[in-house]
């Protein structure tokens, strides 16, 4: 991630904006303790403004955590999933170089039953959203997918429903609800299912899933 530092939200928002282009100002007051669940803006790149106030800032669920005596500022490409979470009586200014929806996870993830259904090398999967940064999809595992690498794809796999394993390179990883595991592009990997409850899991991959670029290993 690109993190700025400044001496105040003026000073900022002087160096991260043009002259002779259109921005997108928000200011947020949130009482401590808020979430703002994971979400996405599809076209719009954001800066994050956090101006002596500490809080907890996700981007691909990595947690970045923001100290309360100075102004950072935060890069979030555009279609990057990203979060908040307050934890003290926060306000942050938000900067997009465009006007753009916002698109939570959760939402998206809601769509899974109305998705058509289709075999997939990792199970069964739903593609839920995508445009040419970013797929979400949702795979219900059904036994051990096959091991393989993507050359030009980087993926985070979160844990939906029940447990299971994954293999990343010679390594065993045991998996429950709420990981989150990022595969980086290059890396040799595969899901694997546990007994008969159901193993359920998240995808979110970056670009835009490409099946020339699952390549069997």
């Amino acid at each position: 991630m690109q993190i700025r530092r400044f001496g105040g939200l003026e000073e900022a928002l002087r160096h991260l904006t043009s002259v002779d282009k259109d921005y997108v100002l928000v200011r947020h007051e949130l009482p401590a303790g808020e979430r703002v669940p994971e979400h996405l803006h599809p076209y719009a790149d954001e800066w994050v403004i956090v101006d002596h106030t500490t809080l907890k800032f996700y981007l691909d669920f990595e947690e970045i955590r923001v100290a309360a005596n100075e102004t950072v500022a935060m890069h979030v490409p555009k279609s990057r999933l990203h979060a908040l979470l307050t934890l003290e009586p926060s306000r942050y200014t938000v900067l997009r170089d465009m006007d753009d929806s916002t698109l939570f996870l959760d939402d998206i993830l809601a769509k899974k039953n109305r998705a058509i259904p289709k075999a997939d090398p990792c199970g069964i999967l739903r593609e839920l959203y995508m445009n040419p940064e970013i797929s979400i999809s949702y795979i219900d595992v059904i036994g051990d997918a096959k091991p393989h690498v993507h050359r030009i794809m980087q993926e985070f796999y979160r844990v939906e429903v029940g447990c299971g394993q994954i293999v990343i390179g010679e390594n065993t990883f045991s998996i429950g609800k709420g990981d989150v595991i990022p595969i980086p592009k290059n890396t040799v990997h595969y899901l694997k299912k546990l007994g008969s409850e159901k193993f359920e899991v998240s995808v979110v991959t970056y670009p835009r899933y490409d099946p020339a670029d699952f390549i069997p290993v």
